[in-house]
């Protein structure tokens, strides 16, 4: 049974950042506090490592939404900011996604940001987390286009 008062507490405090996102867009930090906030909407007073399964992908499916709207405030020019929130965004989505989808994901969003070792990263760890699909050979085809793509350019993001 849900404390009502937690959750007035936990409604009230969502309601304060987002409108501290609506009132300072670009201010990271406010995206990020309300996307972590959204672990009291799912379960108030309840710590995320009791969350069921259900609950746990309710939070990663409101986490992905926060962190979508954050992206949208974000420039392009601004590639570090960019890449912390891909980042935290692919993190709930490897809970949300079969692994097939994750993977694909992965692969669409390294198209878009070659120059992201983190990235890179993710996607070689996905690639070899089955170990009925791992195949050393194209694990090992992934490291060399990684190390060209990556070795390739200068302005490399970490």
């Amino acid at each position: 049974m849900q404390n009502p008062t937690a959750d007035l507490q936990a409604r009230q405090r969502n309601i304060q950042l987002i409108r501290a996102t609506k009132i300072n867009p670009s201010d990271l930090q406010a995206w990020l506090d309300l996307a972590s906030h959204q672990e009291h909407l799912v379960s108030p007073a309840v710590d995320a490592s009791s969350m069921t399964n259900s609950e746990r992908k309710t939070l990663a499916d409101l986490r992905i939404a926060v962190y979508e709207k954050a992206l949208k405030q974000f420039p392009e020019n601004e590639a570090p900011v960019r890449e912390e929130l891909l980042l935290r965004l692919l993190s709930e989505a490897s809970i949300t996604l079969e692994a097939q989808k994750y993977k694909q994901k992965l692969q669409d969003t390294l198209q878009q940001h070659l120059t992201s070792f983190p990235i890179w990263t993710l996607y070689l760890n996905a690639c070899q987390a089955n170990p009925v699909e791992f195949r050393f050979e194209d694990v090992k085809a992934f490291f060399i286009r990684s190390l060209r793509t990556l070795g390739s350019n200068d302005n490399m993001v970490s």
